[in-house]
């Protein structure tokens, strides 16, 4: 039996090896930081309050925190939609083979007659039209976009019952520091696990309190040392006088 080895030169394969490598070792290494423990992930769950403001900073918080874990429901459901429909199946692996080689092993301008030339990106764009219509013909195109409507139907019904931990609002403001100083990234945030919104609020209060206080304090430290008396009136007053030049 031929393998992909047969089909490439010895330092193309070398090169798709490494390259599909990182990509699998990465998702690994996205799974094993950033997921969350499934005792956390359902620790306490109860509706938001009637307010937009609320309703939105739950759902983004939850969205940053639990993000590794709403993908795992993801694939679930798209195996459980295979397992109910074998002929999505066949039809997701030949859409992966095309897709494969459109991106993998062509990478280079598809030449179409003597003068239509398109570019590796026309030709990305042009994989995900054909298999797109080629789920369609076949009619698996209807139960992935079943799946998706279930898994987006979970993972909104979590994001909207599940109150918001100290971790979850920690790990949010981590997030958005390192968009600010240069670009989103699914690096690992804060772990661990906390109560409902509301001892999250009340911690979070104190937090902001307690540096406040701290800030005061040291304004009131640096008044303090700039009211000292000079070391010419300290001398006078213990009745040794300074010395004229």
């Amino acid at each position: 039996m031929s393998s992909l080895s047969d089909f490439l030169p010895p330092d193309k394969y070398r090169e798709l090896v490494e390259e599909i490598g990182l990509h699998v070792e990465s998702f690994r290494l996205l799974i094993n930081k950033e997921s969350r423990s499934w005792q956390e992930f359902f620790a306490v769950l109860k509706p938001p309050q009637l307010n937009f403001k609320h309703v939105e900073q739950r759902m983004t918080t939850n969205l940053v925190h639990y993000r590794v874990n709403y993908m795992v429901i993801c694939l679930v459901v798209y195996v459980l939609q295979i397992l109910f429909h074998p002929v999505l199946l066949i039809a997701l692996l030949a859409v992966m083979a095309f897709c494969f080689y459109s991106v993998f092993i062509l990478r280079k301008p598809l030449i179409l007659g003597e003068s239509i030339i398109i570019n590796e990106n026309g030709v990305k764009v042009l994989t995900v039209c054909v298999s797109i219509i080629f789920l369609a013909l076949v009619g698996s195109l209807e139960q992935l976009l079943w799946g998706s409507i279930y898994s987006l139907i979970i993972c909104t019904l979590h994001m909207l019952l599940r109150p918001r931990s100290v971790t979850s609002k920690t790990n949010l403001m981590y997030e958005q520091m390192r968009v600010t100083n240069g670009g989103f990234s699914w690096g690992a945030g804060a772990g661990g696990s906390g109560s409902g919104d509301g001892l999250a609020d009340g911690t979070v209060d104190k937090m902001e309190a307690g540096m406040s206080s701290t800030q005061s304090g040291s304004a009131a430290s640096s008044a303090a040392s700039s009211n000292t008396p000079s070391s010419q009136p300290l001398l006078s007053s213990l009745g040794a006088a300074p010395k004229k030049d």
